[in-house]
This record gives C-alpha cells, structure tokens and sequence, in this order.
C-alpha cells in the first residue's frame, strides 16, 4: 500500500492523470488578516480504500480541509490562450466540497487534491506557524492502516495587516437561478433563506455590489422569451395612478447589507444589446395582476416614459429616506455597441432627468456611445478596451470582462492557469480602477435562458460560453453555495490588491508600481502585458 502526496500553491491546478508539475512547496507567506491557500495532491496506489485528512497546527481551529472536485469542460472557445491549463475537453478540477469528519473515498492511481485555507487572525503575531496535514488511510481489501503524514509546511505571518478592500466589486446575482435550481418559490420564505446563504458567499469572496432586481433583469433573454419575474417592488396602477411599495425592497437591502453587502445596483431599465424594448414588469391593475412592458413595448413608448416619471422620483426618495444614495447605482442598458448610440442615448437621456445626483453606469466599451450620454454615465469598459478611454477623464474607473477576451488578458475559465485568474488583483491596482463588475455569479440557465441547466453537468451554459464564465460557485445540496477554486483565486488576487495599496501608503505609488513593470516586456505592468512567476505573489507580501 503506497499513498504519494505532495504539498502544491493554490496556483496549482491538479489533474488526475498527470503527476503535480509544481516543486514541493515548504513556505507559505501572509499578512495579518489575510485568507490564504495551498493544496495537498495526493494518489493512492490501492483500488478501494478509505482516508480521513487532517491538519496539525497551532492555528488548526483557522484552517479548513475541502476536496478538489472534477466538473466537465465540454466546450473551448476557438481562441485558446497560449497559457491555458490544457486545451482538451474533459475533466477539470473546480468545484471545493467540504469533507464530513474530514473523510473520504480514495480512487485508485488517480491525482487528487484537499485545498487548504487558512485564515490569518487580524491579531495574530507575525511570526512562523507549522502546518502538517495528515492522512489516516484504511485499504479495504487488505484490510491495512497506515498513516501518512505530509512535510512540514511553514506558514510566514508578517506583522502587517491588510488593509479592507475599496474595489466596488460585482458579479451579477441571479435570484431566479436559485428559485429554479432548488425548486423555491420566488420570494417565499426558503427562498430568502437560499438568497441569504449565496449573499454570504458572495460577501465571503470580497463580493460588495449586488445586482438589485428592483424589475425583472431584462437580461441574458432571447428575443420574445422571458424570465421568471423576480420583481423587488409592488407595482400598482389605480384611477390612473401609479403606486408603489417597496418593503420587499427594504428587505433585500436589509439583508444583503447583515450580509456584509454595501453597495447595490439596481436591475437595467431598457432590454440589452440596444435599449430597444423595456423590462418585464408585473402591475396590478384595478386589482387584477397582468406584465407590462417587455418585448412588446418600444423603450421610447409614452407609456412607460409615463410610468418612468413616477416610478423613479419614488425609488429616489427611498432611497434617500434609508441613506444609500451614494451606495447605489442604475443600469441604463447592458453593452451597447457602436451602432446604438441614437437608442441608447435616448433611453439614457429619458432616465437620467429623473435621477438626479444618482449614479449611473454600464458595461459599455465605444467611447462614441459614452458620447451619447454627454459624458454623464460611468463607462464599464471592457479590460481590452481600456486603451480608448484612455484620455477620457472619468467620473470613476470601472472595468469588466465576461465571455471574452479568450486569450492574452486576465480571465477566469476553467481551463485557464490560475495566475491569469489571480493577477487581475495587481492589474486593477496599476490601472487605478474603483470597480470591476462580472456577469456570472450564479447563472445556472443556458445562453438567452432557454432552459435551466445542472452547473455540475454543464459549466458552459448549454455549450455557449468559455467554461466557468457563468458561474463561481456551485449550489451545494443543502442550500449553500460550494465555493469554486477560481472564486477563491479571484479573492487571492483582490487580497493582493489590497496589499500593494497599503504597500503604496508606505513606500508611494511609484515605487510599487516601478516594482510592477519589472514583470512586464515593454516596461508597463498593462492588460496585455504581464508575465508573473510563481513567486511574484509572496513577493509582494515581502516588498521593502
């Protein structure tokens, strides 16, 4: 009975027919406050067996064991990045299940992974802290126990605490998706319940804008289709007034702020790709429920500019009255393209006169469309477009990337390298962006929401998008979402953010960012310009 293991960065991604391609890793360097990982590959040499993983330390009560799941990648952009994992369809390492007592069946002469994470006290002393993880194996055949322990590993606390995130981050919450993946009723009780848990998980990944449905997203929606109505707000019409209510709304803000939540953004009011039409919206009308809006009614209709008129000067004043005017913002219409700027200018002109003061953005890359606005909105630009609005001053620098760029910039598809995941965090910092905004938190739906899809059976939404791009995290069976390992790298890369912040409080932006460019070819750290070892990142935890 023979059982390999070796310790490996969390920048490691563990394939079961490959041996582990990383060296041993022996040290493993943090701040205070900081969240950090690696993992244990291992591969018994046994057909039937069973293991029980543990982890002897002195901060084992900050340390927690989950398994490597494979989920399968059944569809690869025609661009491959030339640093990409593998470029196979097949099965990759993602999804992170926590382990009941710590144990687990053994796969015979496969390579599989625990992922460890430990979370560094604010206050605990920087110093060296052991890590030894163990295993208790048990051969059914042969009815054998052994015990195979891994090398020490040394955990390097630095005495510097890391500062709390500034990046306004959002990646889009699907509550539909949760009510059609456990079968909940929309806004029942157990329905809150699973949006509280996703809400934690997406607080947990350094998640502090959520997409607020105050109407149904008139997003990802073929043409004529529709999705559930997922409507934060009561909306009635009576003897030709408009009337609203906004308590579901007051508890969804409750709770995503008890959640650690603070900032929201409130669901696009034109459809997207144009601003054509306008969103779903259910009405009670004289007493009788019916929709408004949608496919049917053009976005420059004089009834929904008359419901516009009313329905925004209310939600204002909500909003003003619960204090959250500078936390929230409005979507006009998601990605307008060039040949949408008298649409888009239109719809944008029509909201933003009743939304004075507010904050208004979209993930929009033309700057002849952010023309259309004159200059009024906050542009999300695509990270391979930064360049355009390069000489634009900005009223806050946003960016985003989705189901593209396939290659050459930082993504998070499951057949990527990790470090493109993570050094986005370092990417964000030298380009001195506020925001970063992704559509996939939890979509669990195929493209254009023709059906509802199992993430742990397809992670390409029906074959569409890059694998990963819908969705970090998983929905675990009890209702709580499993984390993915590109979630937790994404949050590595924001941690690093972070640090070269509080780093820039020390020793000024120029020496950081002097620092930066020497891991790029043409001298600046850019987009499409990087080129990061594995020590680069506890290099910044070292920089002096």
């Amino acid at each position: 009975m023979n059982f390999e293991l070796t310790y490996q960065s969390s920048l490691a991604k563990i394939f079961p027919d490959r041996a582990p391609a990383e060296p041993p890793l022996r040290l493993l360097t943090a701040w205070q406050g900081e969240r950090v990982h690696f993992q244990v590959a291992f591969r018994p040499d046994f057909s039937w067996g069973k293991a029980r993983v543990e982890a002897d330390s002195p901060l084992r009560e900050f340390i927690r064991l989950r398994a490597v799941g494979l989920v399968p990648v059944d569809y690869l952009p025609p661009e491959r990045d030339p640093d990409c994992v593998d470029d196979r369809i097949g099965l990759y390492p993602d999804v992170l299940t926590d382990l009941p007592d710590g144990s687990f069946s053994t796969i015979s002469n496969q390579w599989r992974s625990i992922w460890v994470t430990v979370a560094v006290p604010e206050d605990l002393p920087g110093g060296d802290y052991p890590v030894t993880i163990r295993f208790h194996v048990h051969d059914i055949v042969s009815r054998q126990d052994a015990v195979y322990p891994g090398a020490e590993l040394t955990l390097r606390v630095l005495p510097r605490r890391l500062p709390e995130q500034t990046l306004i981050n959002s990646h889009w919450f699907h509550c539909d998706s949760i009510a059609s993946h456990y079968g909940a009723e929309i806004f029942s009780e157990r329905h809150w319940e699973l949006i509280g848990n996703f809400m934690k998980s997406a607080a947990y990944h350094g998640i502090n804008m959520i997409l607020t449905p105050i109407v149904t997203p008139p997003l990802d929606t073929e043409v004529g289709g529709s999705r559930a109505t997922v409507q934060l707000t009561e909306i009635a019409r009576e003897n030709g007034q408009w009337r609203f209510d906004f308590s579901r709304l007051e508890r969804w803000c409750a709770l995503a702020r008890s959640c650690g939540i603070r900032y929201f953004e409130a669901a696009h009011l034109f459809t997207q790709w144009g601003a054509n039409c306008t969103p779903k919206i259910a009405v009670t009308r004289d007493g009788k429920k019916e929709s408004f809006g949608g496919w049917e009614l053009a976005a420059d209709s004089p009834e929904y500019a008359d419901f516009l008129s009313a329905f925004l000067p209310a939600l204002c004043r909500w909003i003003d009255a619960h204090g959250l005017r500078e936390n929230f913002y409005f979507h006009c219409s998601d990605e307008p393209h060039a040949e949408h700027c008298e649409s888009y200018g239109r719809a944008f002109s029509l909201i933003q006169k009743y939304l004075p003061g507010m904050k208004l953005f979209d993930a929009l890359s033309r700057p002849e469309v952010y023309a259309a606005t004159g200059r009024r909105t906050i542009p999300v630009v695509c990270e391979r477009s930064l360049d355009l609005f390069a000489e634009e001053k900005l009223p806050e620098r946003w960016t985003y990337y989705c189901c593209e760029p396939f290659s050459r910039y930082p993504n998070r598809f499951i057949y990527m390298q990790s470090w493109k995941n993570r050094v986005l965090g370092a990417l964000l910092y030298r380009h001195e962006m506020e925001g970063f905004l992704h559509w996939g938190f939890n979509f669990y739906f195929s493209r254009l929401c023709r059906f509802a899809t199992d993430p742990f059976r397809t992670t390409t939404a029906g074959g569409a998008f890059p694998a990963g791009d819908a969705f970090i995290v998983y929905p675990g069976p009890d209702g709580v979402p499993l984390d993915s390992l590109r979630a937790e790298v994404f949050h590595d890369g924001l941690q690093d953010m972070r640090c070269l912040q509080a780093l820039e409080q020390e020793f000024g932006r120029e020496k950081v960012c002097s620092f930066l460019d020497g891991y790029a070819r043409s001298g600046v750290f850019s987009m499409t310009d990087f080129a990061v070892p594995p020590e680069f990142f506890p290099a910044l935890r070292l920089f002096s």
